[in-house]
This record gives C-alpha cells, structure tokens and sequence, in this order.
C-alpha cells in the first residue's frame, strides 16, 4: 500500500501568448455610387416624321446629357489608415501529472437560431467561444523533464450576417496548433511562424473615363487594405513535486515460491533456513571426509600439516605429538580409533558455509552517468540483513572530482523504531563518516532496503570511484554481521 499511495507529481506552466496585428489601409478617388452615373439614349420629341436613325442616333448625340448624366457635386476620398494591434495573455496554471487542463481566455458570442411552425415563431440562442483556447496535457518523466502534449486554437468574430429566416450567421477566423514537446524545468520555449496575410485592392471606376491615360485615376476609386496577423506562444514548466519513487524495501513483496506460498523468501539465503535445511539431510558427508582428516593426522608427524587445519583444535593436535613421542612402536591401527572418537566432536562444514550465506550486501545503488555542475544522487543499500541494529560506516569518494553536497537517512532501519542519524564530513580527504542505529532495546529489522542517500555535484570530468568502507553492521547484542561491499564508478562528463 505504501509503495502505490504516492502523492502525484504537479508542474505550474508559465504561458504567454501574443497576438499582434498590423492594419494598413487605404481610400483614394472620387466616392461613386450606383446613381452617379447614367447612360442612355433620348428619342426627339419632334413630330416630324423620318428615318429611325435620325429619331433616335442624331438627335442624341446633338444633346450629350443622353449619354453621360453626371452629378452637379462629386466628393473624393483621400483616406490612409494605419493601425496596430498587440493582444498580451500571460495565465499560470498548475496541473497534476497526466492530467488535462483547459484554458480559455475570450467571449462566448451568441448565434440567434429562428424556427418558423406555421404562425408560430421561436428563437434558439447558442453561444460560441471565441477568443484563445489552450489544452495542456503533462507527463513528468524521473529526469525532471515534462513531456507536453499542447493544443492552441486562437478565434476571432468577423463578422454577423442574417439570413432571411432571421437566423444569425457569425463568421469566425480560427488558427489552430496541435504539438507534443519535451521540456525540461524552467526551460523556456516560443512557438512562433503562426502567421496569416491578406492583401486586398478594389477598383471602382467610371466606364470609358476610367481608363484614360493619366487623367483615369480622376474617375477611380481605389481602395487597398493589407492585414498581417501573428501569433507567438511563450511555454515554461516548473516542476513543483517531482515523482517520488518509493524505496526498494518497500517495493520487493517476497511470497515464497510456486509451490510454497509465504511471507518471505523461498531459497537458503538466511542462516536459520540453511541449519533447517541441513537437520534433514542425512550425514553422509562425514565418512567420506574422515579418511582425509585420519590420513593428514596419522602421517603428517609434524606440527605445521596439522596446523593447517582450523577444524582441529590445538590441544588435541598435541597430545597427539607427545604420545607419538614417547611411544618407541607406535601402532598405525592404534592411532585410527583415537582419531575417529574425535571427529564427531568436530563441526566440519557448517562454520565455513554459514559464514558466507550470512553475509549481507552493502551496495550504491544510481545512475553511472553524471555531468559536471548537475546534482547528483546514490543510494546506499543494505540486503540480505538479519536483526540489523546499526550500521556506521565510512563513505569515500573523488574530492577532486565531486563536491559533497548532502545526505539524506533512508528507510530501512526506521522500520518501526526511531533511529539516531548523524553524519560528518571531511572534504579534504574526500570521505563521509556516518553514524545510524536504531533506538535503544528496539530490536533489529530483517531484509534489505536504503540506509541513506548522497547527493554529489561533480565539478571535473573523469571516472569518479564512491566506494563504502569500516563498515560495521551489528545486532542489538553487539554481535558483528559479516559484509561484502561494493562501490560505484561515476563517468562525469560534460
């Protein structure tokens, strides 16, 4: 249960967004309408008879006011308009690791809908946002960084038309980015090139006199309009709770094995299991090692082969000496029964096995990559521990290639006790001298987990050796646990 209810990691996005546009419009020429100007012809009023050309083609062209009808007054425009525009959104927003956050920063327009049933008329009003939407979607990653999966959608209402119904119709520019990034904390990064133009002229002229050299534009109007829009996206993540892993005692659930379901481990890597296991067996061993013990003790004489042996004690190696002695004959079949009596007095294989399979592990536990001015972390890690009260010990490392920064107490012997944790630092030397046990009449705890945790900034590149040292693992009775320790090799690079 501990090691899944974990507080989630959260990261605080600093966001800003900004939207500029640039307007340049403008008005030259005479202001013409659909009345300005006419064309047509005038038949004669005269009532004398002739050709339909005479009526009608000569008789208008005498009076011009039938071709062209100009007003009495005409008025020009000569408009230049210029205008900028910078739109600034800068929110924050905090959100949980893998998890959605919206925002949206704008208006929710409204669209009119008009249904006509017979004489009976209703209206429906729908809104639509518009303005700057953003959909931000983090993954935190061990390395502090944030993988962002990042949507932008920038609207704007053009313009509002009406249908014969009555419904309204709401035309809306829309820019959309969709993009997935990885960021590191505080690492600042600018989407930019979202960028639209509109470059628009409209003519408006009198036929014929339109088109005369020079004197035409006298007769157009010229309308030029250029839009430049732009948007710019400002993202910076800053990591507030990294994810917090769980150390490995709480993480390993040892149950036994396929066909021996328990708590604990299912293979002969305690001392008591390995007794347990060898109660049962049968003695065979022991006959076939006597004859080598009888033969090293009958024939060797001296006291140096005996001597090499730690399973015989001494004081029987020398009486067997003296009576060698002082008998002039001695009988070889007289010597077996002597040696035979005192071998079953005598542990031959149990201490030296023991021994290694009681020997915990002490280890550094972290990434073998590191690079100079960053931060650094190693775990030290006991396993294979029985009834662990204390384990002070000493921590070497490269002072020329690492600056000790701090040290952090782990979990492993606060299993249900308070611990006393002390720490001391001699930079000049490049060592650690450390100092955890557990309280007073606590017993110990069993298994295997974090003692501690080292923080180093390397400051050179190089191989850098942290290596474990004077290390003295005991009991709450004072009795030593034997250990076998291994360090860690840094490779610091730029």
């Amino acid at each position: 249960l501990e090691a899944n209810d974990r507080a989630s990691a959260e990261v605080i996005f600093d966001l800003e967004l900004i939207e500029v546009s640039h307007n340049d419009a403008s008005t030259f020429g005479p202001k013409l309408g659909s009345q300005i100007v006419s064309v047509g012809l005038q038949p004669s009023d005269s009532e004398e008879t002739g050709t339909i050309v005479n009526n009608i083609v000569v008789d208008s062209v005498k009076n011009l006011s039938t071709l062209y009808s100009l007003p009495a007054s005409v008025s020009f425009d000569l408009i230049k308009n210029d205008s900028n525009n910078e739109v600034l959104a800068n929110p924050k927003i905090r959100v949980r690791n893998k998890e959605k956050a919206k925002v949206h920063i704008g208006s929710r327009e409204p669209v009119v809908t008009v249904t006509i049933n017979g004489d009976q008329t209703s209206e429906n009003v729908q809104y639509v946002d518009v303005g700057v939407k953003m959909n931000i979607e983090p993954t935190i990653q061990l390395d502090d960084t944030v993988i962002t999966k990042l949507g932008l959608e920038v609207s704007n209402a053009n313009k509002t038309d009406e249908t014969d119904n009555g419904t309204t119709v709401l035309t809306i520019s829309t820019t959309n980015a969709d993009t997935v990034l990885t960021l590191k904390d505080g690492e600042q990064t600018v989407l930019g090139g979202l960028i639209r133009t509109s470059d628009t002229q409209t003519n408006t002229a009198i036929p014929i006199l339109g088109d005369l050299p020079l004197l035409g534009k006298l007769f157009t109007n010229i309308d030029k309009s250029k839009v430049k829009r732009e948007i710019l996206l400002s993202i910076t993540p800053h990591i507030v709770k990294s994810v917090n892993l769980p150390q490995r005692d709480v993480t390993s659930l040892w149950s036994g094995g396929e066909d021996d379901f328990k708590n604990g481990r299912n293979f002969g890597s305690f001392a008591e299991d390995y007794r347990n296991g060898q109660s049962e067996r049968p003695a065979n061993p022991v006959p076939a090692l006597t004859p080598r013990r009888t033969i090293r003790v009958d024939l060797g004489g001296d006291q140096g082969t005996a001597a090499d042996d730690p399973a015989i004690p001494a004081a029987v190696e020398t009486e067997k000496v003296k009576e060698k002695t002082e008998t002039p004959a001695p009988a070889p079949p007289a010597a077996q029964p002597v040696v035979v009596e005192d071998v079953p007095e005598v542990s031959l294989s149990e201490p030296s096995v023991v021994e290694a399979d009681q020997a915990a592990q002490v280890f550094l536990l972290g990434s073998r990559l590191a690079k100079v001015g960053v931060p650094h972390q190693v775990v030290v890690i006991a396993e294979a521990v029985r009834d662990l009260h204390s384990a002070p010990m000493y921590i070497n490392y490269d002072q020329n290639l690492l600056d000790f920064v701090s040290i952090e107490e782990a979990g492993l012997l606060k299993r249900g006790s308070e611990t006393n944790f002390t720490h001391s630092a001699l930079p000049e030397k490049g060592q650690i001298i450390v100092g955890l046990k557990r309280a007073a009449g606590v017993e110990g705890v069993d298994g295997g987990g974090g003692l501690f945790t080292l923080t180093f900034t390397p400051k050179a590149t190089g191989l850098a050796e942290i290596m474990p040292d004077k290390i003295n693992l005991q009991t709450p009775q004072g009795l030593r646990i034997p250990v076998a320790k291994t360090g860690l090799t840094l490779e610091v690079t730029e």
